[in-house]
Protein backbone atom coordinates (compact mmCIF):
# COMPACT_ATOMS: atom_id res chain seq x y z
CA UNK A 1 0.00 0.00 0.00
CA UNK A 2 1.51 3.35 -0.89
CA UNK A 3 2.06 6.52 1.57
CA UNK A 4 -1.04 8.15 -0.23
CA UNK A 5 -3.39 4.99 -0.29
CA UNK A 6 -2.29 4.07 3.51
CA UNK A 7 -2.78 8.11 4.50
CA UNK A 8 -6.49 7.75 3.05
CA UNK A 9 -7.72 5.24 4.49
CA UNK A 10 -5.99 5.53 8.02
CA UNK A 11 -6.69 9.04 8.61
CA UNK A 12 -10.04 9.95 9.65
CA UNK A 13 -9.77 6.54 11.98
CA UNK A 14 -6.50 7.36 13.19
CA UNK A 15 -7.79 11.02 14.19
CA UNK A 16 -10.98 9.90 15.51
CA UNK A 17 -9.11 7.85 18.07
CA UNK A 18 -6.44 10.65 18.85
CA UNK A 19 -9.60 12.85 19.53
CA UNK A 20 -10.69 10.48 21.92
CA UNK A 21 -8.01 10.58 23.77
CA UNK A 22 -7.11 13.98 23.43
CA UNK A 23 -10.33 15.89 23.27
CA UNK A 24 -8.82 18.32 21.31
CA UNK A 25 -8.96 19.25 17.50
CA UNK A 26 -5.21 20.72 17.55
CA UNK A 27 -3.95 18.07 19.33
CA UNK A 28 -5.63 15.32 17.71
CA UNK A 29 -4.26 16.58 14.22
CA UNK A 30 -0.58 17.24 15.55
CA UNK A 31 -0.70 13.39 16.92
CA UNK A 32 -2.03 11.96 13.65
CA UNK A 33 0.64 14.57 11.30
CA UNK A 34 3.23 13.11 13.77
CA UNK A 35 2.41 9.81 12.80
CA UNK A 36 1.99 9.96 9.37
CA UNK A 37 5.56 11.60 9.75
CA UNK A 38 7.03 8.39 10.88
CA UNK A 39 5.16 6.13 8.66
CA UNK A 40 5.98 7.99 5.50
CA UNK A 41 9.89 7.85 7.28
CA UNK A 42 9.98 3.94 8.59
CA UNK A 43 7.69 2.48 5.96
CA UNK A 44 9.79 0.03 4.67
CA UNK A 45 9.84 -1.86 7.88
CA UNK A 46 6.58 -1.86 8.77
CA UNK A 47 4.31 -4.74 7.98
CA UNK A 48 0.80 -4.46 9.98
CA UNK A 49 0.38 -0.73 8.96
CA UNK A 50 -3.04 -0.38 10.84
CA UNK A 51 -2.31 -1.92 14.26
CA UNK A 52 1.16 -0.19 13.41
CA UNK A 53 0.05 3.32 12.83
CA UNK A 54 -2.21 3.61 15.98
CA UNK A 55 0.08 1.58 18.27
CA UNK A 56 2.79 4.73 17.27
CA UNK A 57 0.07 7.16 17.55
CA UNK A 58 -1.10 5.62 21.25
CA UNK A 59 2.54 5.98 22.57
CA UNK A 60 3.20 9.52 21.39
CA UNK A 61 -0.19 9.86 23.16
CA UNK A 62 1.15 8.36 26.55
CA UNK A 63 4.21 10.35 25.82
CA UNK A 64 2.56 13.61 25.45
CA UNK A 65 0.44 12.58 28.77
CA UNK A 66 3.46 12.59 30.84
CA UNK A 67 5.33 15.71 29.61
CA UNK A 68 1.73 18.06 30.16
CA UNK A 69 -1.06 16.18 32.16
CA UNK A 70 -2.90 19.90 31.95
CA UNK A 71 -3.51 19.68 28.00
CA UNK A 72 -6.31 17.09 28.13
CA UNK A 73 -9.66 19.06 28.20
CA UNK A 74 -12.82 17.87 29.28
CA UNK A 75 -15.89 17.40 27.08
CA UNK A 76 -17.98 21.04 26.56
CA UNK A 77 -21.37 19.80 25.79
CA UNK A 78 -22.70 23.40 25.75
CA UNK A 79 -20.77 24.73 23.00
CA UNK A 80 -21.81 21.57 20.65
CA UNK A 81 -25.95 22.62 21.11
CA UNK A 82 -27.15 23.58 17.83
CA UNK A 83 -29.19 27.11 18.07
CA UNK A 84 -32.94 25.38 17.32
CA UNK A 85 -34.72 25.71 20.35
CA UNK A 86 -36.98 22.67 19.58
CA UNK A 87 -33.80 20.75 19.50
CA UNK A 88 -32.10 22.35 22.44
CA UNK A 89 -33.49 20.16 25.06
CA UNK A 90 -32.57 16.58 23.11
CA UNK A 91 -29.47 17.94 22.02
CA UNK A 92 -28.47 18.90 25.68
CA UNK A 93 -29.31 14.96 26.60
CA UNK A 94 -27.66 13.53 24.01
CA UNK A 95 -24.60 16.09 24.99
CA UNK A 96 -24.91 15.54 28.80
CA UNK A 97 -24.70 11.37 28.58
CA UNK A 98 -21.76 11.67 25.90
CA UNK A 99 -20.47 13.70 28.67
CA UNK A 100 -21.19 11.09 31.59
CA UNK A 101 -20.06 8.10 29.37
CA UNK A 102 -16.76 10.41 27.89
CA UNK A 103 -16.21 11.19 31.95
CA UNK A 104 -16.46 7.69 33.35
CA UNK A 105 -14.30 6.33 30.75
CA UNK A 106 -11.61 8.95 31.64
CA UNK A 107 -11.99 7.66 34.82
CA UNK A 108 -11.04 4.43 34.50
CA UNK A 109 -7.67 3.03 34.28
CA UNK A 110 -5.46 4.37 31.24
CA UNK A 111 -5.54 0.69 29.64
CA UNK A 112 -9.05 0.35 29.95
CA UNK A 113 -10.34 3.42 28.54
CA UNK A 114 -7.80 2.95 25.87
CA UNK A 115 -8.98 -0.92 25.43
CA UNK A 116 -12.53 0.50 24.86
CA UNK A 117 -11.69 3.48 22.47
CA UNK A 118 -9.69 0.72 20.36
CA UNK A 119 -12.40 -1.53 20.13
CA UNK A 120 -15.21 1.46 19.60
CA UNK A 121 -12.74 2.80 16.75
CA UNK A 122 -13.57 -0.73 15.37
CA UNK A 123 -9.74 -2.77 15.21
CA UNK A 124 -9.68 -6.26 15.20
CA UNK A 125 -8.75 -7.82 18.75
CA UNK A 126 -5.66 -8.90 17.42
CA UNK A 127 -4.92 -5.48 16.20
CA UNK A 128 -5.69 -4.05 19.89
CA UNK A 129 -3.63 -6.54 21.57
CA UNK A 130 -1.15 -5.47 19.17
CA UNK A 131 -1.65 -1.73 19.80
CA UNK A 132 -1.80 -2.38 23.58
CA UNK A 133 0.97 -5.26 23.94
CA UNK A 134 -1.30 -7.78 24.82
CA UNK A 135 -1.95 -11.85 24.70
CA UNK A 136 -4.52 -11.97 21.22
CA UNK A 137 -6.19 -14.34 23.32
CA UNK A 138 -6.99 -11.70 26.56
CA UNK A 139 -8.29 -9.18 24.29
CA UNK A 140 -12.25 -10.52 24.45
CA UNK A 141 -12.19 -11.10 28.47
CA UNK A 142 -10.30 -7.63 29.23
CA UNK A 143 -12.69 -5.80 27.17
CA UNK A 144 -15.66 -7.78 28.65
CA UNK A 145 -14.56 -7.20 31.98
CA UNK A 146 -13.58 -3.53 31.13
CA UNK A 147 -18.06 -2.75 29.80
CA UNK A 148 -18.90 -4.58 32.65
CA UNK A 149 -17.32 -2.29 34.98
CA UNK A 150 -18.02 0.38 32.77
CA UNK A 151 -21.57 -0.26 33.13
CA UNK A 152 -21.86 -0.89 36.70
CA UNK A 153 -19.96 2.38 37.06
CA UNK A 154 -22.34 4.09 34.83
CA UNK A 155 -25.29 2.43 37.17
CA UNK A 156 -23.75 3.03 39.97
CA UNK A 157 -23.11 6.73 39.67
CA UNK A 158 -25.93 7.72 37.64
CA UNK A 159 -28.45 5.44 38.41
CA UNK A 160 -31.18 8.07 38.36
CA UNK A 161 -30.58 7.70 34.35
CA UNK A 162 -32.65 4.48 34.70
Amino acid sequence: MTFDQSYQAYYKALYQFAYQLTRSDSESKDLVQTVFLKYYEEKKEIRKTKSWLFKVLYNLFLTTISKNRNHRTILDSVSRMQTNIADAEEIYERNERERLVTEIITSLPNNESTLLLLYHDGLKYAEIAEVLNINPNSVGKLLARTIKKLVLKFKSEYHEMF
